[in-house]
């Protein structure tokens, strides 16, 4: 799917992206499948299966749905009038029309997720709404070759009618699915390939049930009941992601305070107005950090940049952000000029401590690289209240001050061994 808007807006060439599509093709055909369906995970240089879990060795009937979902939207975008074109639909419904549907509802009137050829169907995992696995019944209902029937999506998606809602959340109603709606994942993923804007069954309308999911996930986080950190109606989208202990599926009944970005950017569809302000909202890591200040980084402009970062973030995180610009553009005098500013606040002295550090050791001056590296380890905090990766930092910065403490000692050997210049007579 990207590559379609690759290829409509020029960052790539309608042949490049074929190329590539061809490739992946080519790629997709001689992997592993069983009944037509992929496994969760491959291995790339082989196509073999790599277990997800003991059971979870064959066919993944919801990751295979997703996959198929990109190539029938990528399908739809080639021309059949052209000959090179033709061939790569004709490959991508020979993929698509050998996924066995019909095989994952074990004669039942529901689809299961897994299948193994060591354990069947052992698992037994129904896929069961409301969640990210509507795709996998919209394709069995319009597969060609494997279809599946009406009352599939009723007795297993809808359950009869069971994942109904109807109850109201900050003030919006919730049409299906679980209260608060669940994690944003569930209204994204169906919806990649698929519209809802003119999508209805018997029970409800999606695009009512997609924007009302959106905006009570968004109206959680500017409530903000746990009182964390930076919530607000511009800092706002919670669904499955990593967080400072792991892999969660965040959402407002399983809210753990991690504001996941494409959250609230994938929810754009739907609460265009509260996405786009997501999307201008500062961080250390913004793009309008990137894009409106990086020149102007590069010029020195502090004054100029500081009133560009001004709306998003304070003056010494946006020194700070800026010092780290100056590192990866190799301008280590001006990155050092910068952290010097720092230190005085305590928010921006680990920062501070490392850009310098980074810094001296570009241009060679290793002992002041050494007493930066010191400051750094000395501003570590004690654990990961406001710090995720402090952890991992506890091990690279000895190895990184080891690493400049030799170097260090090398240049005061070899200046050492220099010889003597000649006393003037």
């Amino acid at each position: 799917m990207a590559m379609i808007v690759a290829m409509e807006r020029g960052f790539i060439t309608r042949t490049e992206g074929l190329a590539r599509m061809n490739k992946i093709l080519g790629f997709l055909e001689t992997c592993d499948r069983y009944h037509g369906v992929w496994p969760h995970w491959l291995n790339g240089a082989t196509g073999k299966t790599v277990p997800f879990s003991q059971k979870d060795n064959g066919g993944d009937l919801v990751e295979t749905s997703f996959l198929i979902q990109g190539l029938i939207a990528f399908r739809q975008y080639l021309d059949p009038g052209v000959p090179s074109e033709k061939l790569l639909i004709d490959r991508i419904n020979i993929l698509w029309q050998a996924v066995e549907f019909d095989f994952f509802t074990q004669g039942r009137n529901a689809l299961y997720w897994h299948w193994s050829p060591n354990y069947g169907f052992e698992m037994n995992m129904i896929l069961r709404g409301y969640n990210e696995t509507l795709i996998c019944y919209v394709l069995g209902a319009g597969s060609p070759t494997h279809t599946v029937s009406r009352d599939t999506w009723r007795y297993g998606y809808m359950n009869d009618g069971a994942i109904m809602n109807g109850s109201s959340y900050y003030g919006i109603t919730l049409p299906m699915g679980p209260s608060y709606g669940g994690p944003l994942f569930f209204t994204h993923y169906s919806f990649l390939g698929l519209d809802p804007r003119a999508l209805e069954d018997s029970y409800v309308n999606y695009m009512e049930q997609n924007i009302a999911h959106s905006l009570i996930n968004w109206k959680h986080c500017e409530t903000n009941p746990s009182n964390y950190v930076s919530y607000s109606s511009h800092c706002w989208g919670l669904t499955a992601s990593d967080n400072q202990s792991g892999y969660s599926a965040h959402s407002p009944t399983n809210d753990l305070g991690v504001i996941t970005p494409t959250a609230a950017l994938s929810s754009l569809p739907y609460t265009p107005e509260q996405s786009m302000n997501a999307i201008r909202h500062g961080g250390p890591a913004s793009s309008m950090l990137i894009n409106a200040s990086v020149e102007q980084t590069k010029r020195h402009d502090w004054a100029t940049a500081r009133k560009t970062l001004a709306p998003i973030m304070d003056e010494a995180k946006a020194i700070a952000n800026l010092a780290v610009l100056d590192v990866l553009e190799k301008d280590y005098e001006a990155a050092i000029a910068k952290a010097g500013r720092l230190f005085t606040d305590k928010s921006t002295q680990l920062t501070a401590a490392y850009v310098a550090a980074t810094a001296y050791a570009g241009l060679g001056k290793y002992e002041d690289a050494q007493r930066a590296y010191r400051g750094a380890i000395r501003f570590l905090p004690p654990d990961r209240s406001w710090m995720w990766n402090v952890e991992e930092m506890r091990t690279t910065l000895p190895q990184l001050l080891k690493a400049v403490e030799e170097k260090a000692k090398a240049q005061r050997e070899a200046e050492l061994a220099k010889p003597a210049p000649p006393e003037k007579e």
